[in-house]
Parts: structure tokens; C-alpha cells; sequence
């Protein structure tokens, strides 16, 4: 199976690639995006489905970038990474990952031995996608909506989920147990959130930008966010 994933993230196909712009000096995300090739192998993992393969190569080929601009060692087992993913040459990096349809995104984030409870969180959403009516009250709340503006059932959702893959991270470094994590918990506020639970309140900062230069008709909103120890 190894070989089989290590020879799909040699592939190389015609692809967007765009750097968003860094919110740290030692941090990057990149996008790539691209029409689906008609002759990716996807058959080569028949227990998933080929669309999905895509987009997850798509967001190692990110990753992959990312680490080139930051002048790391390109890794081996980007297709294998564990939840939350981690590096195993780079012990202090931060990263995430997230896809859509067609697109996939990276954000990696080098920390120092002073510095190794930084946590990153990503996700990319296009703009058209549609939630079942009432959903939002699993998630938002009321003063979010508010603050987001238009768009705001799934600005929320996006940043949260960039905010819930930071906590996740920071929360397991700390216990090395998958924590449970409420969506409502989590309290959004002009670029910084909030989150109680676990026995603690953890503070973060998260930014939303909307793309719209990808050879595509179509929108995207990229969340980030990020946790740093006190």
C-alpha cells in the first residue's frame, strides 16, 4: 500500500497553485486547484472513491509546495499523515490540511524547542454550498451571525472548523487523548475565538479570506486559525 500512495504523490499534473497571504513570518498556506484529470489513477485505492483521492492528493501536493518554500525536506509519508498530522523529520511544525471539490489547501506553520504547542487549522469551502434549513443551530450563534455578515451559516462553519482542527491539535498535544469539541463551544469574535472545555479556556486567533482567482467561475472561502502556547 505504501508504495501505492508514494507513487500517486509523484504524479504530477497541470495544477493552480497560489500562496494566500502569511499571517505569521514562518507560516504559509497554499492551494492547488485543478479540473479533475481524467487519467489519475485513482482505481489504485479501490475503498475510496476516486473524487476523494483526488482532492486528497490535491491537499499533500500543498503540503508538499509549502515545504519547498519554507526549504524543508520534502517527507515521505505525506499521504499518511495521522490525526492531528504531524512530521515526523519536523517534530515542531504545525500543519493542516482540508479539500473540496477539486482543491485542496495546506497550512504549515514552523515552530522552535521554545515554541512546539502551536496549532494550525484549515479548510477551504466554496462559496455555493448549500446547508440543510436549520442546521446552523448546531453550530452558530446568535451573536455570530451578526459578526459574519453575509454568507454567515457557512463563514461560521468554515471558520469553526479551522478553529475545532487547531484545538484538536493543541488539545491532544497536551493529553495525547482525542478530545470531544463542541462547535457551539467555540465563540467567535472579531479574528480571535474563545473555547472552554477540558478543563480549560484556550484563546486563538482565525482569519477568513474569499478566493476568487482560480480559473474557475465559482468562489471560495479559505479559513485559517491558530493556537500558540502561553
Amino acid at each position: 500500500m505504501r508504495c501505492i500512495l508514494e507513487e500517486l504523490l509523484s504524479l504530477d499534473f497541470p495544477v493552480i497553485t497560489k500562496r494566500v497571504a502569511q499571517k505569521r513570518p514562518e507560516q504559509i498556506i497554499v492551494l492547488k486547484y485543478a479540473g479533475r484529470p481524467p487519467s489519475f489513477p485513482a482505481a489504485k485505492l479501490p475503498h475510496m472513491h476516486p473524487d476523494k483521492v483526488f482532492e486528497r492528493w490535491l491537499s499533500r501536493k500543498a503540503l508538499q509546495t509549502a515545504l519547498k518554500d519554507l526549504k524543508q525536506p520534502t517527507q515521505k509519508e505525506l499521504w499518511e499523515l495521522g490525526v492531528p498530522p504531524k512530521l515526523g523529520q519536523l517534530p515542531m511544525a504545525a500543519l493542516s490540511l482540508s479539500h473540496s471539490q477539486n482543491v485542496g489547501a495546506a497550512i504549515l506553520c514552523m515552530g522552535d524547542e521554545t515554541n512546539d504547542k502551536v496549532s494550525v487549522g484549515i479548510d477551504v469551502e466554496w462559496k455555493d454550498r448549500e446547508f440543510s434549513p436549520g442546521v446552523q443551530r448546531r453550530f452558530l450563534n446568535p451573536a455570530e451571525a451578526e459578526l459574519l455578515g453575509e454568507h454567515f451559516v457557512l463563514k461560521a462553519w468554515s471558520i469553526k472548523e479551522a478553529v475545532y482542527k487547531a484545538l484538536y491539535g493543541h488539545l491532544f498535544k497536551s493529553s495525547m487523548q482525542a478530545p470531544g469539541i463542541s462547535f457551539l463551544a467555540i465563540k467567535l469574535e472579531q479574528n480571535h475565538f474563545s473555547y472552554e472545555g477540558q478543563g480549560q479556556r484556550i484563546t486563538g486567533q482565525w482569519w477568513l479570506e474569499e478566493i476568487s482567482d482560480l480559473s474557475s467561475s465559482r468562489q471560495l472561502f479559505l479559513a485559517s486559525a491558530l493556537v500558540s502556547s502561553q
